[in-house]
């Protein structure tokens, strides 16, 4: 089985290359807010996919079953126009 690479040269083939970034959070839905543990109270910014549960996030120091959201949600920003 033989695979074939593309050799990205200089010029107006690096800026074709380069306008085909493919931005990978726009095919991964995932939810962003701050948690924490009820254990040892460590906070910190949780990063996830939409299917994965609060209750399979796992503190460093306490492991899964301790971490609760604080309320605090970061998403996308809209413009006010």
């Amino acid at each position: 089985m033989s695979r074939k690479f593309e050799v990205v040269q200089g010029g107006a083939e690096r800026e074709r290359h380069k306008n085909n970034v493919v931005e990978l959070t726009d095919y991964q839905p995932h939810f962003v807010s701050e948690v924490v543990c009820l254990r040892c109270l460590r906070r910190w910014i949780s990063v996830r996919p939409e299917d994965v549960m609060l209750k399979d996030i796992a503190c460093l120091a306490c492991g899964p079953g301790f971490v609760i959201e604080t309320g605090e949600y970061f998403g996308e920003v809209e413009d006010e126009d």
